[in-house]
């Protein structure tokens, strides 16, 4: 999904490629060179760039926190809306790069 709110860095240079470049998860990072594109097609190079990075692993840094809502006790909890997190509390997460077996990872 793309967030219109995402803030965009951009630099004016006259002698540099343009390019779009992106950092996902585990520090998996990807640059796409876009010089002579148009709007549309450097949206194009977004969304790719949203498709590709919703099809990697995820890390914790992607979790959501957000504080526990007040629920007036008349209403009770199931008058409102659930909150929609992304990490359940429990899947531990770790790189798909790292090769250490989990559970001599997990060795105090």
């Amino acid at each position: 999904m793309l967030n219109p709110r995402t803030p965009f860095v951009y630099r004016e240079a006259e002698e540099m490629e343009p390019f779009v470049y992106a950092r996902f998860d585990w520090g998996v990072e990807k640059k796409v060179p876009v010089p002579g594109k148009s709007d549309k097609e450097v949206l194009a190079v977004l969304k790719g760039l949203v498709d590709h990075g919703l099809a990697l692993p995820k890390s914790p840094e992607s979790d959501v926190f957000v504080a526990a809502p007040i629920i007036e006790a008349a209403k009770g909890e199931s008058a409102y809306e659930p909150i929609n997190l992304t990490w359940d509390g429990k899947t531990l997460r770790r790189n798909p790069d790292f090769d250490i077996p989990l559970e001599e990872a997990l060795k105090p």
